[in-house]
């Protein structure tokens, strides 16, 4: 039987620009991200099996800014080769989904309640099952 490791991650809040009162979040948010990749090698290398479970608000806001959604999407690639990505969807998620790269992350929604309220601009449009939302 497979040891599983359940990786735990709340509120990411991954941005395209720094945010008000912060001196450089895009590199505050790189060392996170420096430090789900080691400590998914680490439990990968000991034999493990890795979950990670994201509880909403992955990304701030809506991206304006092309080239960081490209490079923030793929990082979430990558780290669907690692583990196995669930989500719940937080506020930002439904309150800032214009142009919000998690939607891009996610090909199905597998939840009874917000397949309900699924309505076009919500939807999933990615064809990767990167991340899975429950």
């Amino acid at each position: 039987m497979a040891k599983t490791a359940y990786l735990v991650v709340s509120d990411l809040h991954q941005c395209y620009k720094s945010i008000r009162n912060r001196y450089d979040y895009r590199a505050e948010i790189a060392v996170v991200q420096r430090q789900l990749v080691t400590t998914i090698a680490k439990y990968k290398n000991a034999g493990y099996d890795v979950v990670l479970l994201l509880l909403g608000d992955v990304f701030h806001n809506s991206y304006g800014d092309v080239f960081n959604a490209a490079v923030d999407n793929n990082f979430f690639v990558m780290l669907s080769k690692m583990a196995k990505i669930y989500s719940v969807l937080g506020n930002h998620e439904l309150s800032y989904y214009k142009s919000n790269p998690f939607f891009t992350l996610v090909s199905t929604i597998d939840s009874k309640k917000i397949n309900g309220i699924l309505n076009k601009v919500w939807t999933p449009v990615g064809v990767l099952p990167t991340i899975s939302v429950v």
